[in-house]
């Protein structure tokens, strides 16, 4: 939305949406963001926080309201509380789950963009508290170690896949469930993991029938916070970082920006009653 030219070529080949429309692209992002407000089990709240000086392009700042429900407001990035009021409002809108998301904030700032989405569900098929026990968990190094494991055998989609077991283990609603892949013996979870794609999960989840299954799954609650801007780089997003960066379609032409910044923080629990992220 706030691109152009080698910068916005880059992205969209980044996203794989080189060959879609900007309108259609634009409909489909309004579509998801109805979606995801019409679901009590998700929350979505967006923020684009200005400098007072910088002036915005009106095109783009209606867009973003029609594709994502973002508000716009001007924000002193050199206030001493700068800091504190950004941190409250990630924090506020993760349920508290998200705390301290920036580390610093430039007083020199003209744009920030930020956005939250939250879930939480129950499962149809709860798990019995009596049931989780310890057991070994083989992770990703290959190393067996001790986690909690709940456990029930119950009724779910299930299907066979070349190198792995597929299962969706549904929320109450039916609206998500949590998708299982688990590596065949003697298959490393890089090589599953390098093997799927939108088709084959797609075909999968085609393909899965209602089966009992004695499901043993690890309770867990993972915190990570990731700097993107690598990340982007690598997958050719490079431009945007650049003095010469074309986000000209954000200030209408006037004030050049840059990206300076690009930074997520994800949560997840997943325990006997439901997945909360």
């Amino acid at each position: 939305l706030g691109s152009a030219g080698k910068t916005k070529a880059e992205i969209d080949a980044a996203l794989g949406r080189s060959d879609v429309a900007d309108e259609t692209w634009i409909r489909t992002l309004a579509a998801v963001d109805s979606s995801l407000n019409a679901a009590p089990e998700t929350t979505f709240a967006g923020a684009l926080w200005f400098a007072p000086d910088l002036k915005l392009d009106e095109t783009f700042v209606q867009r973003c309201k029609e594709t994502s429900r973002i508000e716009a407001a001007a924000f002193d990035f050199a206030a001493p509380n700068a800091l504190k009021k950004a941190n409250a409002w990630f924090a506020r809108n993760t349920d508290r789950k998200i705390h301290n998301f920036l580390t610093e904030l430039n007083p020199e700032t003209g744009l920030l963009i930020a956005d939250a989405t939250t879930f939480k569900a129950t499962w149809i098929i709860e798990f019995e508290l009596e049931k989780t026990q310890t057991r070994f968990f083989t992770d990703v190094r290959g190393e067996k170690i001790p986690v909690a494991t709940m456990r029930e055998t119950a009724s779910f989609k299930y299907c066979d896949a070349e190198n792995f077991q597929y299962l969706e283990a549904p929320y109450k609603g039916w609206r998500f469930a949590f998708v299982v892949v688990l590596p065949r013996e003697g298959e490393s979870f890089v090589d599953v993991e390098r093997s799927l794609t939108p088709e084959l999960l797609r075909e999968c989840r085609e393909r899965a029938e209602q089966t009992t299954v004695a499901l043993r799954l690890p309770r867990f609650k993972v915190e990570r916070s990731f700097d993107l801007a690598a990340t982007l780089k690598k997958a050719g997003v490079v431009s945007a970082f650049e003095p010469d960066a074309d986000l000209s379609p954000i200030t209408g032409g006037g004030e050049p920006l840059k990206v300076d910044q690009a930074k997520q923080a994800a949560f997840i629990s997943v325990n006997e009653k439901g997945t909360e992220a």
